[in-house]
């Protein structure tokens, strides 16, 4: 009997030992576990910090206000109320790349005429010769950014200047001249668009053909911006441009209404806070 007893009180001792060391182990392996989760999540919090500090785009900063009435930019109209100066090709000449036509042409001044709020463009049409620009096709683009408060940047003079209220006052074409207000993006482009509603052409019969807007908003996507080079706004030339050669083949399939339609795409923020009210302006 004490034999048995002595046997059965061992193997409890031993089911004990067993038990306290698998419990051991357990614990063991939630701590190492519970380390590596923790890890892991300290990493996967740093990457994403280091991510959005690398490669975040900068609050607060325009990157086309220039004024497009100025020197560097082609969109000022004449006393016949066609542009003074002709539509910028150097794109086509270099890929539809803007960073590679500014390193390279230094000349032409394009890391600053690229920054202007309003460009007008052009893609020539092979074997057309230098007299003969009106088979190209054109378009219009155009920015709009934001202030984190939704408010629209201003435009500047020139680069690094601003205008000044006297300055501000005489454009009366974009304000009011009682208004005392900066001149936004917002109101370059409105004003942009109702000049194109004033224009006219004659066509090969010497008919007047009214011209009226085909407007394409392109809002860009996540961690892009209006930076000179970003791909989105690359893409939205290229778009832009087929657009143009749509319309001028309706135009010559003999659809009328497309004849006088001018394309202005303009790149729009992406904004968390909701869409601005264009109506504003």
């Amino acid at each position: 009997m004490s034999a048995r007893l002595a046997s059965t009180t061992a193997s409890l001792r031993s089911l004990s030992f067993k038990l306290l060391a698998g419990l051991r182990r357990a614990a063991r392996f939630i701590w190492r576990a519970s380390i590596t989760v923790v890890r892991l999540l300290l990493l996967a919090f740093l990457t994403v910090l280091v991510t959005a500090w690398a490669i975040s785009t900068p609050k607060d900063h325009p990157y086309r206000v220039l004024d497009p009435d100025s020197r560097d930019c082609n969109m000022r109209i004449g006393e016949n109320g066609n542009y003074a100066s002709p539509a910028w090709n150097i794109l086509a000449a270099y890929g539809n790349a803007e960073n590679e036509a500014a390193l390279k042409d230094e000349a032409g001044r394009w890391d600053t005429r690229f920054q202007c709020a309003i460009q007008r463009h052009e893609v020539p049409v092979p074997r057309a010769d230098d007299n003969n620009r009106s088979n190209a096709l054109g378009y219009t683009l155009a920015f709009l950014e934001f202030k984190e408060d939704g408010e629209p940047f201003e435009l500047i003079k020139d680069p690094h200047q601003l205008f000044t209220m006297n300055e501000l006052t005489d454009r009366v074409s974009y304000i009011e001249r009682r208004s005392w207000k900066p001149i936004t993006q917002l109101e370059a482009l409105n004003a942009h668009l109702r000049s194109v509603e004033k224009r006219t052409h004659a066509d090969e019969f010497g008919n007047a053909v009214k011209h009226s807007n085909y407007v394409i908003v392109f809002v860009h996507g996540w961690r892009h911006d209006a930076s000179i080079g970003d791909g989105n706004v690359t893409d939205l030339r290229a778009y832009a441009a087929h657009v143009a050669r749509y319309l001028r083949d309706r135009c010559i399939a003999g659809e009328s209404e497309h004849c006088g339609r001018e394309v202005t795409a303009f790149n729009y923020p992406h904004l968390r806070r909701g869409l601005p009210d264009l109506n504003r302006a």
